[in-house]
């Protein structure tokens, strides 16, 4: 019965795998699979019908993974998403990976020793950088790999430390067992079904990162081992304690500690949580932010995420001119004392500098935002993102050329990023530098960029650059829908195209435009009639539309 249910158990497990499509841990378990059934094959003579399952398993795995490999193109496997992705795996897929671990070896070798303490490797990530990163997740907290993951949390003691736990497990399943013969410790299936488990699981460390539930599953295999090979020293083992000490100190002691510890570190997360929910259920903006000002309050673990939540209430408070001008100045107040607190408490954090700097800037205070994301370039100097943020800054306050000086900086950092050439692009436009901006558009992929980027055509627009305009418009009306945006099917850009066209003189092409829009788009068909009506009879094509 109980192989029905491990085997019940181990179709569901691999079926919830493959559905979440995470390759890492798909090659984590393949590894393992096969290192168990190797181990079973080569060493488990005693056990002939299950080092016959093992071979054969192993085999039949081979197989079926180079099957899988082989039709990894076919429509089976590509129309599924999960699998795709599995299938799709390449050297290429590490790119991303190996440019992070490059960074983390940066941060590794300014502190070899001891590394830089756990969850801090977004100090490392933000200070190293690299700008090829900028099409990818800005903030990463981890290295994705369990070497740098050790070597940034512990340096090279912690790293060894670490690799010790994997070094003795190998000992007592492999070395100690063909030293001694009369070793009983484990059978050779619990040895081979205990490798796989940590060749699978050191595997998909390679790749991704430890996480709490995954901890609590080593922790188990690592307990069971040492449960067989561990033993008590014989001082420790004769030594008792009174049953008294137990019951009347050591209980009491420990059921405080308990209580104690969940009071004072889970209650104040379990309520400032409970605040949140509160405060977003509550209508009355006044009454929101003393709840949200309550939750902050509460020192929990949750500090980061409340101030963001306050912070983004004053900012919709600044927007709306029916508040009164005391709540708006309360909530813009305790946004920026929640921020200056988050700033005391993570120091040196490019994050959270750049959130603070965002805080200004979008409430109006660009003095303020300016000094914060310098602070935040300075901890992250490498980031486009960042010096983008200090571009538009500057736009904002009227110095076109330093805010074209930033944009060309964050765009010379990789040429390849497509939004850091849009705004550059569209920053010089302000400066003058027509000639400059419309030769960045040098591919296919930059035109489409530019042709999506209302900022940039707006820019052109103001500065007089009507042909720029135009192309644009044309390259939105003649591509074809994607997932992405349906500029086609949208009358603005047709009308906006015609009526460039009738800025210009070009009356007929105004006309044969906006006749195509109808057909493109029946429901604009009768205002598209209109506009050419007012087009034929010398009026403007708007008038009366």
């Amino acid at each position: 019965m109980h192989r029905v249910v491990y085997g019940a158990m181990a179709t569901m497990f691999i079926f919830v795998l493959i559905e979440t499509g995470t390759r890492g841990t798909a090659v984590g378990l393949a590894v393992g699979v096969m290192v168990m059934s190797a181990y079973v094959g080569l060493f488990g003579a005693k056990f002939k019908e299950f080092r016959k399952y093992a071979i054969g398993g192993f085999f039949l795995l081979l197989l079926a993974a180079t099957g899988f490999i082989a039709g990894r193109d076919s429509a089976l496997v590509q129309n599924s998403p999960n699998l795709a992705r599995i299938a799709n795996i390449s050297i290429d897929d590490l790119k991303i990976r190996s440019i992070i671990w490059g960074m983390a070896w940066e941060g590794v070798q300014e502190r070899p020793l001891l590394g830089y303490g756990q969850s801090n490797f977004n100090y490392v990530f933000n200070k190293y950088y690299d700008p090829a990163l900028y099409a990818q997740e800005q903030w990463f907290d981890r290295s994705h790999n369990i070497f740098f993951d050790w070597l940034v949390t512990g340096g090279f003691l912690g790293l060894i430390a670490y690799l010790s736990i994997f070094g003795w497990c190998l000992y007592y399943l492999i070395v100690r067992p063909l030293r001694d013969k009369t070793d009983e410790s484990f059978t050779v299936l619990e040895r081979g079904i205990l490798l796989g488990l940590l060749a699978g699981y050191f595997t998909h460390n390679l790749v991704v990162f430890d996480n709490i539930v995954s901890y609590i599953f080593f922790a188990i295999i690592l307990g069971l081992i040492n449960s067989r090979v561990g033993f008590i020293p014989t001082s420790l083992e004769k030594f008792k304690v009174d049953n008294m000490i137990i019951t009347q100190f050591a209980a009491p002691v420990v059921a405080v500690a308990l209580v104690s510890g969940v009071y004072f570190f889970h209650l104040p997360g379990m309520a400032a949580a409970g605040d949140i929910i509160d405060g977003f259920r509550e209508q009355n903006p006044e009454k929101r932010l003393e709840i949200l000002e309550l939750a902050a309050s509460r020192n929990s673990f949750a500090q980061q995420e409340i101030a963001e939540q306050i912070s983004q209430q004053a900012m919709s408070a600044a927007r709306n001119t029916q508040l009164p001008a005391e709540v708006r100045d309360r909530f813009n107040a305790s946004a920026e004392s929640q921020l200056m607190k988050l700033i005391e408490d993570k120091p040196g954090d490019a994050r959270i500098h750049v959130f603070v700097g965002s805080y200004y800037r979008a409430s109006g205070q660009l003095e303020k935002a300016a000094e914060q994301m310098q602070i935040a370039h300075e901890l992250s100097p490498g980031k486009q993102s960042i010096i983008i943020q200090q571009g538009f800054i500057e736009l904002s306050r009227g110095q076109n050329q330093v805010a074209n000086d930033y944009f060309k900086t964050a765009f010379e950092l990789d040429k390849n990023n497509l939004e850091a050439r849009e705004y550059y692009a569209a920053s010089l436009f302000y400066v003058d530098k027509a000639d400059e901006a419309v030769a960045l558009m040098d591919s296919e992929e930059a035109k489409a960029r530019f042709a999506k980027s209302d900022f940039l055509i707006s820019s052109a627009n103001q500065t007089g650059q009507r042909d720029l305009v135009t192309e644009l418009f044309e390259y939105r009306v003649n591509s074809q829908p994607s997932e992405e945006q349906n500029w086609v099917n949208d009358p603005q850009n047709w009308a906006t195209l015609a009526f460039l066209y009738y800025q210009q003189g070009m009356k007929e092409k105004a006309i044969e435009i906006l006749n195509q829009a109808k057909e493109v788009i029946p429901t604009f068909a009768p205002t598209a009639s209109c506009f050419v009506g007012n087009i034929e009879n010398n009026k403007e094509p708007q008038e009366g539309c």
